[in-house]
């Protein structure tokens, strides 16, 4: 409180105003940093994120169709069918590679998928081949076929879990940006509302302020002015702006006439100011009014 008072009135006047500019650009700043923060993150998820959820489908749909040419190459002993599996087990294989260098960390989870696809395609496309040509040992298809089958469950069940993962991670990411966004927005409201309220507050107060110094300076004059024009009356100065500065120079004004009282022509004053003055000159009987007049006033 003490420093308001020493302050110009000029930097009350626009305190409140650089005030909430202060608050609004802080804000602007703010809502930069959020948005190209968000553009990044959305970059990101584009680029990245959004693939690697369209490659994991799509790795889905691979393992479904590589297991229906199969059976029914296997069926219809069409070993170019069987052998056209080849072109989409590399396919998996390198959409698999492809999530890696997007998801670096979860490298160790995809080499174990890439390894399990690995093991059940090689000995299904073994067995389909070894049946076609008739060359299959029935002592050891019994296992193959468990060991093929307990692969294509694990690999299946590996995909659709990336799958899904990848997908709610997505969401999860998208839904992250999206209340960053609503976030930056809520806050812009509140700041709003807030700097409306601090403006109105700050602006009466630097108001009050001034009008009450105003105030103060009005009433000891009037005062002086009611008192008989007594200069001897002094305003007391509570701040140090230009008002202050006025009262200050106006209590320091004429100090050496100070005592003297401010005569006003035509008024009873000014008449006994007169016969003293011309008793002064000499009649004794005015000089006797004088002094009866003096002692009454």
């Amino acid at each position: 409180m003490k420093i308001f008072r020493r302050l110009s009135l000029k930097i009350k006047i626009v305190f409140a105003p650089v005030l909430i500019s202060l608050f609004v650009l802080s804000y602007l700043a703010y809502s930069y940093y959020v948005g190209m923060r968000n553009a990044s993150d959305i970059r990101e998820l584009k680029e990245n994120r959004f693939i690697v959820v369209d490659l994991a489908a799509t790795n889905v749909g691979l393992l479904e169709k590589i297991t229906d040419m199969l059976n029914s190459g296997t069926a219809a002993g069409e070993v170019e069918m069987i052998n056209a599996t080849d072109n989409m087990a590399n396919e998996i294989r390198e959409n698999l590679k492809e999530i890696q260098t997007r998801c670096r960390d979860e490298g160790i989870r995809l080499e174990t998928l890439s390894q399990t696809f690995d093991d059940y395609f090689n000995v299904a496309k073994g067995i389909s081949l070894a049946m076609i040509s008739g060359e299959a040992d029935f002592s050891q298809l019994q296992s193959d076929i468990s060991r093929m089958t307990e692969n294509l469950e694990k690999t299946k069940a590996g995909f659709v879990a990336y799958r899904q993962s990848s997908k709610e991670g997505f969401i999860a990411d998208m839904e992250a940006t999206s209340s960053t966004a609503n976030r930056a927005i809520k806050l812009g409201i509140i700041s709003g509302i807030i700097a409306i309220v601090l403006a109105i507050a700050l602006s009466q107060f630097v108001a009050r302020s001034i009008k009450r110094s105003m105030d103060d300076v009005v009433i000891s004059l009037r005062e002086i002015a009611e008192g008989g024009g007594d200069l001897r009356g002094r305003i007391p100065q509570k701040t140090e702006d230009e008002i202050g500065l006025l009262v200050k120079w106006f209590n320091r004004c004429q100090p050496g006439k100070a005592k003297r009282r401010l005569v006003v022509p035509g008024s009873r004053e000014a008449i006994l100011e007169t016969r003293r003055a011309v008793g002064a000159k000499g009649d004794p009987k005015i000089a006797s009014e004088r002094d009866v007049q003096s002692f009454g006033s």
